[in-house]
């Protein structure tokens, strides 16, 4: 697809230093810089779609007070036709993206549930892991079952025995 530049995060001006908390949101959830251009999901705001209000104005108040500032520039992503066309994201956002904020399935465990929400909400496992299909979303029906991205492979990392990684035997580490 091209090259899609990382962008600056720190509160600097030419970072998010003059967004506000719901600015950040904004882009964080939903993938809108607060000049009202679209992000590509590159930056995972699918997963992070999940984010509790209570994280997520722990990570404002963080980036804002405990990341130093630093002036740097962002470089313009180029990418080629018809993937430059940053407006099409929307239509994207429309049909792909998860914008459903987290809550509990009271039908599974406490640990079942904070594991949910970290694997598929902050840790965004299943931004890489899960197979991508045509228009590159997320193939909801083989969740983190691996795949290609870009030059890279994500493995397997579902429970299945032979092609995950449920054959796997946990070991701990305790000091004497």
């Amino acid at each position: 697809m091209g090259t899609i530049y990382a962008t600056n995060i720190t509160p600097d001006s030419s970072g998010i230093g003059n967004y506000s908390e719901a600015q950040f949101s904004e882009a964080v959830r939903h993938g809108v810089r607060a000049d009202g251009a679209q992000l590509y999901p590159a930056m995972p705001y699918t997963s992070y779609s999940m984010m509790t209000d209570e994280d997520l104005h722990a990570l404002y108040y963080y980036m804002m007070h405990g990341v130093k500032a630093q002036a740097q520039h962002n470089p313009q992503t180029d990418l080629p036709f018809p993937f430059n066309l940053r407006f099409s994201m929307r239509f994207w956002n429309m049909m792909f993206a998860n914008n459903k904020m987290w809550q509990n399935d009271g039908s599974k465990s406490a640990e079942w549930n904070r594991g949910n929400y970290l694997v598929n909400g902050l840790a965004h496992c299943n931004t890489c892991h899960t197979p991508r299909g045509f228009m590159m979303q997320e193939q909801q029906d083989r969740p983190l079952a691996g795949g290609p991205l870009g030059s890279w492979y994500a493995p397997n990392i579902t429970s299945d025995e032979v092609s995950g990684i449920g054959g796997w035997v946990m070991t701990s580490w305790c000091s004497i």
